[in-house]
């Protein structure tokens, strides 16, 4: 290439070079006349409202505007330098996110988000919206720039020290509305086709323009009527411990859904649900719970604050599957003929129980005997006896003392039945009473003893001494009851002793 035919493009930097020293020289005007004032970004006259090149289709003239306020633009030709075109894929500019569903009132933020394959030393943009439904807030964007009108958003960003953005995926700026009537609005990045002059305009670090021109893609603001109560879906019986689904949407005055994007927290009657907070988006929180205390007429509340509250229709959660039997009364004593009621308590991992009483299975030790009618026991030995209650192959264990009828004897029996010693000898004798069911005990203590009156000899207490020889019949008597043994009593042996006479012979 001849040096003639470079001299252009020569010409072109030097004015780009010189551009960026006069905007830098703008701006440090600009800060020092903002001091004591309310933006750094005021300038004397107005405020910077664009810095743009515009290239030409002959790809050999771009025009740099800088506009000062309501100041005139400045025009200078130049020859524009060869443009960067991505190899692979184009650059676009779109808002983020693409729809914002929000409530009058709200405020709400979006992300100017470009997608180049080179880093940014400069970019412009307008944003434009309908001020009858939102209306700006503030903005975040590194470098920038701005001018606001009622409807339009007008930044310019750029550094001496590039990369001002990095490549790839990046926000431009971050941009902070508010909701101030239900409705929808457009967030419209302008592009070439709706205003060549206000396009999206993006510069790589060399300040060329970044070729073709951006996709652009605008945003949308849904807004409805505040919302002033939460609806809950029907919700039908749940099982303890097993998490369920719940939505629950965030409604208007008029009963509609309303873009409400927040937290409200989760309670309920029994004081067990988890989790105990509802993320709504746009109106509407879907999430599955977990309640693990088993009753009748369970209700679930939300509530943002208590500025938006609701409550669930009332539902039934059953226990789960039952982990251990409880049997009652666990220790227990009774008199034989008395009986007893029993019962099971199921109970599962959540310590929810419940009577399995009658599905349940009971029995005692074998040798207790007495008899089972469904869960209660009528006694019969006297002991102490392991009582079993059995339901779906869980099992637990009581005792039951069972004592003798000692209010109701049936008899006594007087030991030993038979003896026999020799007079003089002595016989300790005791009685013992019985119940009805062949329950002994003993009545010694408290029992009369005698014998027939020929027998002679002494009582002490229930102890005989013998005197004549013969067979008695000695009684014991207790309360109205007696019973008799036979006693034999031998006599001496009785022996004839002659004299011996011894005669000398004479």
């Amino acid at each position: 290439m001849s040096a003639k035919s470079d001299l252009p493009r020569k010409i072109g930097k030097t004015c780009w070079i010189f551009t960026v020293v006069v905007m830098t020289l703008i701006a440090v005007v600009a800060l020092w006349a903002s001091l004591g004032h309310a933006k750094a970004e005021a300038l004397p006259g107005g405020s910077i409202t664009s810095y743009f090149r515009r290239v030409v289709e002959t790809d050999t003239l771009t025009s740099v505007a800088i506009a000062t306020g309501n100041s005139a633009a400045t025009n200078t030709q130049m020859s524009a330098p060869s443009p960067s075109i991505p190899t692979q894929e184009e650059p676009a500019v779109w808002v983020e996110p693409a729809t914002s569903a929000v409530m009058a009132g709200d405020t709400f933020t979006i992300a100017v988000t470009k997608y180049t394959t080179q880093a940014l030393g400069a970019f412009e943009f307008y944003l434009v919206w309908d001020n009858t439904q939102v209306e700006f807030v503030g903005i975040q964007s590194t470098s920038a720039f701005t001018n606001v009108t009622t409807n339009t958003l007008h930044v310019v960003a750029f550094t001496l020290a590039p990369p001002l953005v990095p490549a790839g995926e990046a926000a431009l700026a971050e941009i902070a509305f508010k909701a101030t009537n239900a409705g929808t609005s457009t967030l419209d990045i302008i592009d070439a086709e709706e205003d060549f002059n206000r396009r999206v305009r993006l510069n790589d670090t060399n300040y060329d323009p970044i070729l073709p021109e951006p996709e652009v893609q605008d945003g949308l603001v849904e807004a409805t009527e505040p919302a002033v109560a939460f609806e809950f879906d029907e919700i039908s019986a749940q099982v303890a411990g097993v998490p369920f689904a719940i939505v629950i949407r965030a409604v208007t005055e008029g009963g509609d859904t309303a873009n409400y994007s927040g937290a409200a927290d989760l309670s309920d009657s029994t004081g067990t649900i988890t989790p105990t907070q509802a993320i709504f988006n746009a109106g509407l929180a879907e999430l599955d719970v977990t309640i693990t205390d088993a009753q009748a007429n369970v209700i679930i509340e939300a509530d943002a604050d208590g500025t938006i509250t609701g409550v669930s229709n009332p539902f039934t959660v059953t226990h789960n599957v039952a982990v251990t039997v409880t049997i009652a009364p666990k220790t227990a004593a009774v008199t034989a003929g008395d009986c007893l009621t029993y019962t099971l308590m199921a109970e599962d991992d959540y310590g929810n129980t419940w009577d399995a009483t009658a599905e349940a299975d009971f029995s005692i030790d074998t040798d207790a005997g007495g008899t089972w009618t469904d869960n209660e026991y009528c006694s019969e030995k006297a002991g102490t006896w392991t009582v079993t209650g059995t339901w779906s192959g869980l099992s637990d264990t009581a005792t039951l003392t069972v004592n003798a009828d000692t209010e109701n004897p049936a008899s006594v029996t007087i030991a030993p039945k038979t003896a026999t010693v020799a007079a003089g000898d002595c016989v300790t004798y005791t009685l013992t009473a019985s119940d009805a069911y062949g329950n002994t005990w003993e009545v010694t203590a408290e029992a009369d003893f005698t014998i027939d009156a020929d027998a002679g000899g002494t009582w002490t207490d229930n102890v005989y001494c013998s005197e004549n020889a013969g067979t008695w019949t000695v009684t014991g008597t207790w309360s109205v009851f007696s019973d008799t043994a036979t006693l034999t009593v031998t006599g001496l042996e009785r022996h004839t002793f002659l004299p011996i006479v011894v005669k000398e012979h004479q």
